[in-house]
C-alpha cells in the first residue's frame, strides 16, 4: 500500500463490471498475515486463542466506558442527528431515496465495511458524470460499476482496499453529433448506451502507469496533473476533482414525503425509538408545565390556585416537576461516567499541553469535529477495517492492520485516537477544515454544567417536599439546565452541518445531478452570504484593531496580557521550620573570584594574556586567596594562561588557590588537570546539569544516568589527582556543580551530591573538604526561595562536616546581591561571583557590593577596596565594558548629590562631623552617605554636584569646600538663584569651578567694577565736653566716641572724598556714601575667619537694603584686617546695587553735594600726610595706598601717592555747577 504522503500521481481506478478482474493491477506490499493479528474496534490488537501466545479476545469496563460514544445528552443527540439528517432542502436536493432515510440504511448503501464504503462510494461518483436532469426515473443500470481491484489468489496479488486517486482522464472534445446521441440514449433511459457513449471518448486509465488509451484511435492521452496539485473544491462546473457533484432538487412535495418517510424509518431504529420517546416526554411534560403555570385550566383552580393543600394546578405541577426531574436525571446523571471522562481529557489537553487527550476527543466527537492538519489527508486514509460477526471479514475484504501499521497511522497528529475512531473518506475528496477548539471546550463545559445543574435539581426536588421547596429555585435550575443542553445541541448541529457541506453527501444512482446554472445560482447565493460575513468579521476586526491601539502601552511589541498563559510561576520550597531569617552575616564567606573564567567567556572580546595576568595580579593585591583562572579544555588560550602562571616563579602566592573548570567528560577533565600539573594549591572544578530541563531538551538524560555520570567523572578526577603519585606536589580540592541548581528538584540535588561526596571520599582532619557549588545558573525566583533551598540541601545533606557549601548567583531578575547574601545567612560558606557584576546575560553576582555591605555594617570582607578607582580603571581597560555611573560603590555618581534637599542634609551632616572635630575612625553617621567617601579613595568635592535641580546647600557646598567661605543662609538663596539660571542657559551640569568663579564675579572678590577704595582714615571723634576724673582732669576714652570715616572713593573712574560718621566702621562708611546720594541701610552681617595662625583672613558678608525699598544686595569682603573686610563687603553690596539699578549714569554723578567743615577738611588733609607725621593718638586706623601698593580693590584705580584736595573741590563744584538743586 502506498505512502499516505506520497505526492505521486496514482492511477485513479478503472470501472468494469463486478466480476471482471484486471490483469494490469499493481501490486501493494504484502500485509500482516490475517491469522496471526487481529485489531479491536478501538485500534488495541488482539490475537486469536491459535496464536503462539494463546490469548484471547477480552473486553472490560474500562475499554468500554473509554471508547464507547453515546450521545452526551438529548440535545447533543438531536443535533448530531439533526446534523446527518436531511434538512427540506437537502431532501429537495435529492439526496436521499423515496423510501425515506435512516442512518442505518445509509450505512448499509455505503458499504458494510470502510472498504465497501469506498469501493461504492467511487462507483457512484464515477458514474454521475453521465446522469442529466431527465434522468431521476430511470431504471437502475443492471452491472452496477465498481473498481476492479478484485484479489486474485492465483496471480499473487494483493488487493488495493484503500486505492489513492489518481489522474483523471483528459477528455477528448465530444463531437456535437454525437452530444445529441447522448441525450436522445440517456432520456430513452438506457443507462448502458449512454456508458458506451461516454467511454467512447474517457477511456479508463491503468492502475500502472496512468497512461490512457483511446479505444478507437489507440492513441494515448496525456494524464491530468496529480491530485495534490488540485484546487480544493469544485470548479467553475460544480465538479469537484473526483468527479463528484451535488445532485439537484427534488420538488418540495417529494422531499416533504422523502423527509416523513425517512422519520419513520428512524423512529423503527432502536436508537430512534428512544430518542423520539424520550423526547415526547420531555416536550409532553415541559409542555403541560408552561399552560399549567400560565393557569390555562381554571377548573383545577379550586378552591383557589395557589392553595398548596388542596389545589389540582399545585398538585399537577409537583407531579410534572417530579418527572421532569426523573427524565433530566436520566441524561444528566446516567450520563456522567462519559461526561466525566470527556471532561477528564479536555483537563489533560488544556492543562497539561497533552496532545492525544485531544486527538482521543476528536475521535469520540468525529461526526462533527476534526483535527488541525486533518484537511491534508489524503482523500483515500479512511479507518482500518474493523471485523466482527456482524461485518464479518470475506475472501474480498482486505486484511485488518497489523499493531505496527496502527501505530504508524497514529504517529500523524491530525489522526484521531484510537485510528478506528477516525472519520470516513470525504465523499467530495475534500475533507472538512479543522474545527475550532473552543468548541469543545464549549460543548463538554455545557454538560458538565448541566450534570452540575441537574445535580442540584435533584437535590431541591427530593429533599424538599413542594411546601418547603423554594419554586424560583426549581424554575432557574430547569431553565439553565435545559438552556446548556440546547446551546451544547445548537453548536453541535452547526458543525456537523458545516463537515457535511464539505464533504458531501451520499449520491444515488435515482439522483439528478444539478446543472452548471443552478450550482451558479446556489453558489452565488452561498458566496453573497459568505461575504456578509466576511464584512461582518472584517468590521469586528477593526474596531478590535482601534480598541487595541488605544489600550497599547508598549507600541510595536507583542506584549502579552495573559502572560500566565506562557510562563508559570515558580513553585516555592516548602520549609515550614526555616531557620536562616534569624540569623545574620557577622563573618565574611570564602571568595571566589571567577573574572577570568566566568566573565571572561562572556565578553564580546575576550581578554588575552597580558590583560589576564594584569587582571590576575590586581585580584591578588586585592585579597582574594580562590581564583578561578580558565576553562583549559575549552581553548588553548587558557590553557596556555593557566600553564603560565603555574610556571612562573612569583606569579602566584603560596595561599592563593587556581581553580579550572571542566564538564563531566573524562578527556576534558584529563586535560584541564595537565594545565594545572605542578601548582602548589588546585581546584579542580566539574559541573552537570541536573535540572529537568536541561535534561530533557540538552542531554537527553534521565536522573539515574546524570547521577551515574557524576559518580563515573568524581572517581576519574581523585584517581588522577589525589590518588596519582605524580601530583602529591599539589594540594588538591575538589568541588562540583550540579548546574541549575536553582531550578533542580531539591531531592535529586541532595541524591546526586551525597553520591560524589562518596564517590571523592573527601578527608576534613587533612583539610581535604570537598566544595557543592550550587549555582543560579538562571534566577528562577526570589533571593528567599534561593536561601530555602539552600537551607533545605545543607539540613538534608549528612556528614556536614566534609564539605562546603558554596553559592554562585547569577542575576537575571536583579536579585543576585540579595539571594548570595540569604543563601549565606542560610548556610552558605563560599561565594563565587565577578566584580562588578560581569558575566553572562545579566552578569554574576558583584563581589564589589558583598565585600562593601559588609564593610558598612562593620565586617572586614578580608579584601581591600581602599583604591575603588584603580579597581574600575583596571576592570574597564581588560572588560571594555564601562562601569555603570550608579553602579553600588563603584559609579561616579554614588557619592553624588543633585538634589537641593539632599545636598543641604549633606551638607550640615559634615558640618556636625567637623564641628565634633570627629576622626576618620568615629562612627559614621551621615544623611544619605553610607559609606565615608574617602574610604574607597573618593573625595568629598565630587560628593555635591549642581545642576539646575540643585538647591542652596549644594551650591554653599561647593563655596565652603572651593573657597572656604560659609555663606550665611540670606547669601546661600541668593546666590543659589544666580547660579540656577546660569545652569538653566546651559543646559547642563555646573563644575565646581565654573560656579566659584561665578561666585568671584557676582560678589568682586578679584575686582570691584565699579568701586575703589583709595584711601581712608577711621578716626574717633570726641565729644566737645569730655568726661572728667574725680581730681578734675580729663579722661582719655573713646569706648563711647563715634566713628568718623574719611576717605577718597573712586567711582567709576571718578575720586570722590567722602565723610561720615557712625557707630562704627561700617556705619561711617554707609553715612559717608549718602552723602553721594547712595542710601544703604545695613540689614544683615556675617563673618568668619579663614584658615588659621599668621595667615588667618577675615570673611565678611553685608546684607544691605535700598532706603525706602525692598530690594536687597549682598556684598563680600576678605582681608587681613576684619574692619577692612568689612568695607570691602560694603563696597561690593554697593556696587551691585548701582549695577542693579538701570537708571544709574556711567560714570555716576552724586546726587549730594556738601560743604566739609573744618573737622571735615582737616581729616581729609591727613590722608595726604605720611603715617610717621600723624598723630598716633588722634587716629585711631589709617591706611596708605602708595602707587606701588594699591588697596586690594583699588587695583587698576587712579590713586596716588598725595591727593589734591583743591582739585577735588573745585571738580566739585564744577559739577554741581551743572547740576540743579544737588541733582544731576
Amino acid at each position: 500500500m502506498a505512502s499516505p504522503t506520497d505526492n505521486k500521481a496514482e492511477p485513479f481506478p478503472a470501472l468494469s463490471p463486478i466480476d471482471s478482474v484486471p490483469t494490469n493491477l499493481q501490486s501493494p506490499p504484502p500485509r500482516a498475515n490475517t491469522a496471526a493479528s487481529e485489531t479491536t474496534r478501538d485500534g488495541a490488537p488482539t490475537t486469536s486463542t491459535n496464536s503462539p501466545n494463546g490469548r484471547r479476545r477480552t473486553s472490560s469496563i474500562r475499554q468500554s466506558l473509554l471508547h464507547s460514544n453515546p450521545p452526551l445528552g438529548m440535545w447533543q443527540a438531536t443535533g448530531e442527528v439533526a446534523s446527518k439528517v436531511p434538512t427540506l432542502g437537502e431532501i429537495r436536493n435529492g439526496s436521499f431515496s423515496p423510501e425515506g432515510w435512516n442512518h442505518e440504511g445509509q450505512l448499509e448503501k455505503r458499504g458494510a465495511n470502510p472498504h465497501d464504503i469506498h469501493r461504492k462510494r467511487l462507483a457512484r461518483t464515477s458514474s454521475a458524470s453521465t446522469r442529466t436532469w431527465g434522468s431521476s426515473n430511470a431504471p437502475p443500470t443492471p452491472a452496477t460499476p465498481t473498481i476492479a481491484e478484485r484479489h486474485s489468489e492465483d496471480h499473487g496479488e494483493a488487493r488495493q482496499y484503500f486505492p489513492r486517486r489518481g489522474s483523471l482522464a483528459v477528455r477528448e472534445v465530444v463531437p456535437e453529433e454525437q452530444e445529441k446521441e447522448a441525450a436522445t440514449v440517456i432520456s430513452s433511459g438506457n443507462r448502458t448506451e449512454a456508458l458506451k457513449i461516454d467511454t467512447g471518448n474517457t477511456t479508463p486509465i491503468s492502475a500502472v502507469d496512468g497512461s490512457v488509451q483511446n479505444e478507437k484511435t489507440s492513441t494515448p492521452i496525456k494524464p491530468m496533473e496529480s491530485l495534490s496539485e488540485h484546487p480544493r473544491g469544485p470548479d467553475e462546473t460544480g465538479t469537484y476533482p473526483n468527479g463528484y457533484r451535488f445532485p439537484a432538487k427534488h420538488t418540495w412535495w417529494q422531499s416533504t414525503v422523502i423527509g416523513t418517510k425517512g422519520f419513520g424509518r428512524f423512529v423503527m431504529t432502536p436508537f430512534g425509538f428512544l430518542i423520539t420517546l424520550y423526547g415526547l416526554n420531555v416536550v409532553g411534560w415541559g409542555a403541560m408545565i408552561f399552560f399549567l403555570l400560565l393557569n390555562a385550566a381554571p377548573a383545577m383552580c379550586n378552591p383557589s390556585c395557589s392553595d398548596k393543600h388542596t389545589s389540582a394546578r399545585q398538585i399537577w405541577i409537583e407531579i410534572d416537576s417530579q418527572v421532569l426531574n426523573a427524565l433530566f436525571c436520566v441524561t444528566g446523571l446516567g450520563l456522567i461516567p462519559w461526561r466525566f471522562r470527556d471532561f477528564y481529557y479536555l483537563m489533560k489537553w488544556r492543562l497539561s499541553k497533552d496532545q492525544s487527550a485531544h486527538r482521543r476527543l476528536a475521535g469520540l466527537y468525529r461526526g462533527w469535529y476534526r483535527l488541525p492538519g486533518s484537511q491534508d489527508l489524503p482523500e483515500h486514509v479512511a479507518p482500518p477495517p474493523v471485523y466482527n460477526k456482524k461485518h464479518p471479514q470475506t475472501v474480498d475484504s482486505p486484511p485488518p492492520y497489523s499493531e505496527v501499521e496502527l501505530q504508524e497511522l497514529e504517529t500523524n497528529p491530525a489522526v484521531p485516537l484510537p485510528a478506528t475512531s477516525m472519520p470516513e473518506p470525504p465523499l467530495t475528496g475534500v475533507r472538512a477544515n479543522p474545527s475550532r477548539g473552543w468548541t469543545l471546550d464549549f460543548i463538554i463545559w455545557m454538560y458538565m454544567w448541566n450534570t452540575i445543574l441537574q445535580i442540584l435539581l435533584a437535590t431541591f426536588m427530593w429533599a424538599y417536599n413542594r411546601f418547603t421547596r423554594p419554586s424560583w429555585v426549581v424554575g432557574l435550575l430547569i431553565t439553565l439546565g435545559c438552556l446548556t443542553g440546547i446551546f451544547a445541541g445548537i453548536l453541535v448541529f452547526i458543525e456537523g452541518k458545516k463537515v457535511k457541506a464539505a464533504e458531501g453527501i451520499p449520491v444515488h444512482e435515482y439522483d439528478v445531478l444539478e446543472s452548471i446554472e443552478q450550482y451558479h445560482e446556489r453558489k452565488q447565493k452561498e458566496d453573497e452570504k459568505l461575504q456578509k460575513k466576511e464584512s461582518h468579521l472584517a468590521k469586528k476586526e477593526s474596531r478590535h484593531a482601534r480598541k487595541v491601539e488605544r489600550t497599547e502601552k508598549v507600541k510595536g511589541q507583542n506584549w502579552l496580557r495573559e502572560p500566565w498563559k506562557k510562563y508559570r510561576q515558580f513553585k516555592p520550597l516548602n520549609l515550614p521550620n526555616r531557620q536562616w531569617p534569624s540569623k545574620t552575616n557577622d563573618k565574611p564567606p570564602r571568595w571566589l573570584a571567577t573574572d577570568l573564567r566566568d566573565g571572561n567567556q562572556s565578553l564580546v572580546d575576550p581578554m588575552d594574556g597580558e590583560q589576564k595576568l594584569r587582571f590576575f595580579k590586581m585580584l591578588v593585591e586585592l585579597g582574594y586567596k580562590e581564583i578561578e583562572v580558565s576553562f583549559p579544555s575549552a581553548s588553548q588560550t587558557d590553557y596556555d594562561f593557566t600553564r603560565h602562571l603555574v610556571d612562573t616563579p612569583g606569579v602566584v602566592p603560596d595561599d592563593v588557590y587556581l581553580q579550572v573548570l571542566s564538564p563531566c567528560r573524562e578527556d576534558f577533565i584529563r586535560r584541564t588537570v595537565d594545565s594545572l600539573t605542578g601548582a602548589k594549591k588546585a581546584i579542580l572544578h566539574l559541573y552537570l546539569a541536573t535540572s529537568e530541563c536541561f535534561r530533557r531538551i540538552v542531554f537527553g538524560m534521565s536522573e539515574d544516568e546524570s547521577l551515574a555520570l557524576a559518580v563515573k567523572c568524581t572517581k576519574y578526577a581523585r584517581s588522577i589527582t589525589k590518588d596519582d603519585p605524580a601530583q602529591k606536589d599539589t594540594e588538591w580540592l575538589y568541588e562540583f556543580s550540579p548546574e541549575t541548581f536553582s531550578d533542580t528538584s531539591p531531592e535529586f540535588a541532595v541524591r546526586i551530591c551525597e553520591a560524589v561526596k562518596e564517590a571523592w571520599g573527601p578527608e576534613p582532619e587533612k583539610g581535604d573538604k570537598i566544595i557543592f557549588n550550587l549555582p543560579a545558573t538562571v534566577e528562577m525566583s526570589t533571593p528567599n526561595v534561593f536561601a530555602d533551598q539552600i537551607e533545605y540541601f545543607c539540613t538534608n545533606m549528612t556528614e556536614r562536616e566534609k564539605f562546603c557549601v558554596s553559592v554562585h548567583p547569577h542575576n537575571d531578575r536583579g536579585c543576585a546581591v540579595a539571594a548570595a547574601e540569604l543563601a549565606q545567612m542560610a548556610g552558605a560558606e563560599r561565594v563565587e561571583g565577578t566584580l562588578f557584576g560581569n558575566g553572562e546575560r545579566t552578569g554574576n553576582v558583584d563581589l564589589v557590593t558583598l565585600a562593601l555591605n559588609l564593610y558598612t555594617q562593620g565586617v572586614w570582607p578580608e579584601v581591600d577596596f581602599s583604591d575603588i578607582n584603580k579597581v574600575i580603571r583596571v576592570c574597564e581597560e581588560s572588560t571594555k565594558i564601562p562601569v555603570n555611573e550608579r553602579w553600588p560603590y563603584g559609579g561616579q555618581l554614588v557619592v553624588c548629590a543633585f538634589s537641593g534637599s539632599h545636598q543641604d542634609a549633606i551638607k550640615k551632616g559634615f558640618m556636625a562631623r567637623d564641628k565634633s572635630k570627629a576622626s576618620r575612625e568615629d562612627p559614621w553617621q551621615l544623611p544619605y552617605l553610607p559609606l565615608d567617601p574617602q574610604d574607597i579613595g573618593r573625595n568629598y568635592e565630587a560628593i555635591i554636584r549642581v545642576n539646575s535641580q540643585s538647591g542652596k546647600g549644594g551650591v554653599a557646598w561647593v563655596i565652603l569646600r572651593g573657597l572656604e567661605l560659609d555663606l550665611p543662609r540670606g547669601l546661600q538663596v541668593a546666590f543659589s538663584r544666580i547660579v540656577q539660571k546660569e545652569a538653566d542657559a546651559k543646559g547642563r551640569e555646573l563644575l565646581p569651578r565654573e560656579i566659584q568663579t561665578i561666585f568671584e564675579e557676582s560678589y568682586h572678590l578679584k575686582s570691584n567694577p565699579r568701586f575703589t577704595l583709595v584711601d581712608y582714615n577711621i578716626t574717633a571723634v570726641r565729644p566737645e565736653r569730655q568726661p572728667q576724673s574725680e581730681n578734675g582732669a580729663p579722661v582719655q576714652s573713646t569706648a563711647s566716641s563715634k566713628r568718623q570715616f574719611a576717605g577718597i572713593v573712586a567711582i567709576d573712574g571718578e575720586q570722590h572724598p567722602i565723610v561720615g560718621q557712625g557707630n562704627g566702621a561700617i556705619s561711617s562708611l554707609a553715612n559717608a556714601l549718602h552723602t553721594l546720594g547712595i542710601d544703604l541701610d545695613v540689614a544683615d552681617y556675617h563673618e568668619h575667619a579663614i584658615g588659621g595662625g599668621k595667615e588667618v583672613r577675615a570673611a565678611t558678608y553685608i546684607e544691605c537694603t535700598a532706603t525706602s525699598s525692598h530690594e536687597k544686595v549682598w556684598g563680600v569682603g576678605i582681608h587681613e584686617d576684619v574692619v577692612q573686610a568689612s568695607l570691602i563687603a560694603l563696597l561690593s553690596a554697593a556696587s551691585s546695587f548701582l549695577t542693579s539699578r538701570v537708571s544709574t549714569p556711567v560714570p555716576f554723578r552724586p546726587k549730594h553735594l556738601r560743604n566739609f567743615s573744618e573737622a571735615e577738611l582737616e581729616a581729609l588733609e591727613k590722608l595726604s600726610t605720611n603715617n610717621g607725621n600723624a598723630t598716633p593718638t588722634s587716629v585711631e586706623k589709617q591706611h596708605d595706598f602708595s602707587p606701588s601698593t594699591p588697596s586690594k580693590l583699588g587695583q587698576g584705580s587712579d590713586a596716588k601717592g598725595k591727593v589734591d584736595l583743591d582739585m577735588l573741590e573745585k571738580k566739585a563744584e564744577e559739577a554741581g555747577a551743572s547740576t540743579a538743586n544737588g541733582h544731576s
